[in-house]
């Protein structure tokens, strides 16, 4: 969807210059949908399969999303290796799984290693979105570097089973959403419950009343995380899952558009160099140039 804004200089923009300046006109297009955000998918999953309740069959937390995509028709580059460089890509969704029990010590959730960590802290350090799940994901990495990308706190493991719904008050970004949750397989298996850090967003609760996804909009970067697995939720609340994935890939993308206008001095009617005018909340930023546009 694309609309042209016309905005009063007050209510969307600041200067980084003293002078008092006037807008004589500022026109700003706004644009964002799923298929055109560049998305990555990196399949780092530990292959477990679980039956997913929307698609049919066992699929693992990786295929769930893709499927998802898929039928959606949107797009997206998917690989098992992390690119050093991800600046081609608006949005990455990684799934960590979920723990099985077993011999051995059962089989764990994925973890990132420091090196894919560097790389992905890089990226969201130039302004970009990051989704990550995974029932054990919070636990494992709450001491790594990238864990206070998420502004989210680790309060506790939950036992099997523990999640059968899951729910988002009309209030939070993504609107009213209400999920079922699939209990006896290992996407039940022992999710953490988390709480927001401040500025951080609630986005699911539980029937339990823990907190079970996270989203958070730094500005210069935005994450989504979530302890729970998008394989083991299901539309049987009236809700649907995909539009919910969707939406989340549309607000970690943020806003793509163009400014266009002049900047003059208020008091000389010259035009204004180096002022800096940003659309708040949409991560559009433009610096004039000698004409002040």
């Amino acid at each position: 969807m694309e609309e042209c804004l016309v905005h009063n200089m007050e209510s969307i923009m600041k200067t980084s210059i003293k002078q008092l300046c006037l807008i004589l006109l500022l026109t700003v297009f706004i644009s964002t949908t799923a298929s055109a955000v560049e998305i990555f998918v990196w399949q780092h999953d530990n292959n477990l399969a679980v039956a997913d309740p929307v698609i049919g069959g066992n699929l693992t937390a990786t295929q769930a999303v893709t499927r998802t995509l898929d039928a959606e028709d949107i797009d997206y580059t998917l690989n098992r290796q992390l690119p050093d460089n991800l600046a081609e890509y608006d949005v990455v969704i990684t799934c960590l799984s979920f723990y099985c029990p077993g011999w051995g010590g059962g089989t764990p959730a994925s973890r990132i290693d420091s090196n894919d960590e560097d790389i992905l802290i890089a990226y969201l350090e130039a302004n970009r979105g990051l989704y990550i799940e995974g029932n054990d994901w919070c636990a494992d990495h709450r001491n790594e570097d990238i864990f206070p990308y998420f502004n989210i706190e680790f309060e506790g493991f939950s036992a099997d089973n523990a999640v059968r719904t899951l729910d988002s008050d009309e209030e939070c970004t993504f609107g009213e959403r209400a999920f079922g949750y699939q209990t006896g397989n290992y996407a039940a298996n022992r999710p953490d419950h988390v709480s927001p850090g401040e500025c951080a967003e609630t986005i699911l609760t539980c029937n339990a009343g823990n907190v079970r996804g996270v989203f958070h909009d730094a500005r210069a970067y935005r994450t989504y995380a979530q302890c729970v697995s998008f394989v083991g939720m299901n539309n049987s609340r009236d809700f649907n899952r995909a539009e919910f994935l969707i939406d989340i890939i549309n607000e970690l993308a943020g806003y793509d558009g163009r400014i266009s206008g002049q900047v003059l001095n208020n008091m000389t009617g010259e035009p204004v160099e180096g002022a800096r005018v940003e659309v708040m909340g949409c991560n559009l930023i433009a610096i004039t140039d000698e004409e002040g546009m």
